[in-house]
């Protein structure tokens, strides 16, 4: 599907959730970042990037990545921006095998 619609961003964001599900995180950043660059209202892009930049350790991507955000929504959500702790001590179970080490 992505190979034959390079354009179809709901694919991007659809195989980049599948690729942190199989605790691929550098392969599913560069998927969910062309999401979230092609439009960065999508809000399930803007989660899974910070689940992945958080999986990773990245703490200034995902600095800059709640940045953007929180200009960018009328109303940012902060959980999507927890401290790693917090985040193990309220994570969903998928979350909980990105984040195991933490």
């Amino acid at each position: 599907m992505i190979s034959s619609q390079p354009g179809n961003q709901q694919a991007h964001l659809l195989n980049g959730l599948c690729l942190v599900a199989l605790n691929r995180l550098k392969e599913a950043n560069r998927e969910l970042e062309a999401v979230y660059q092609a439009d960065p209202h999508n809000l399930a892009a803007a989660y899974a990037l910070a689940t992945t930049y958080l999986g990773t350790g990245d703490t200034e991507k995902l600095g800059s990545l709640r940045m953007r955000s929180s200009r960018r929504l009328i109303q940012p959500n902060p959980t999507l921006f927890l401290d790693p702790c917090a985040l193990r001590a309220k994570s969903s179970p998928m979350l909980s095998r990105i984040l195991p080490s933490l």
